[in-house]
């Protein structure tokens, strides 16, 4: 009887169906984009050159954010399904020291970076740097920036070319994958 019991607790062989939603880092073969979706991409380059590529191409530094400077890291979850369609399954945003405790690898990071605005004349001729508004942001006004740079990253996702479909045993599997987005203002 003890065998019996023993056999009903053994954990069965599984197959994974394309239903399932797997990490990136467990399927067989990953998602890939193809070289010539980026006219400009070497022919050996790999998945991360390429996504790096699609998204730096993309990305938009909002206005209102760049405003008030403020540093922001932007976590943004994807699916690829069976057709390398991508789809947003959720962001989170995070403040610079709550960045530091994330599990992110350095190929997960991608920096968004950008410098004050330069006015070259006025009219007391060449001048600096321009600073971000002086006055204090309020609760209301960092909400607004999270919001628009949670949107910032996710479009720049979204507008990668459809990807070739993960396989895991043979099938095509739906995978979940995680980018950071740390986003900073000089």
């Amino acid at each position: 009887m003890k065998y019996l019991i023993l056999l009903l607790i053994l954990p069965f062989p599984t197959t994974v169906s394309a239903q399932d939603t797997l990490s990136v880092e467990l399927v067989d073969t990953p998602p890939q984009l193809k070289s010539e979706d980026f006219p400009k991409a070497n022919e050996g380059a790999d998945l991360n050159d390429l996504f790096l590529r699609g998204v730096y191409t993309s990305i938009k530094y909002p206005a209102y954010a760049r405003a008030y400077g403020v540093p922001t890291v932007v976590s943004v979850t994807y699916l690829i399904d069976v057709d390398g369609k991508i789809s947003i399954e959720k962001t989170s945003v995070f403040t610079p020291e709550e960045a530091t405790k994330l599990p992110a690898t350095k190929d997960e990071v991608i920096t968004v970076t950008v410098g004050p605005v330069i006015s070259c004349y006025s009219d007391r001729g060449p001048r600096g740097p321009v600073s971000p508004p002086s006055q204090a942001i309020s609760e209301q006004r960092l909400a607004k920036a999270y919001t628009v740079l949670e949107e910032a990253a996710s479009a720049s996702i979204r507008s990668l070319p459809t990807f070739i479909p993960a396989s895991h045993g043979g099938n095509p599997v739906v995978v979940r994958s995680t980018r950071f987005f740390s986003f900073r203002a000089l």
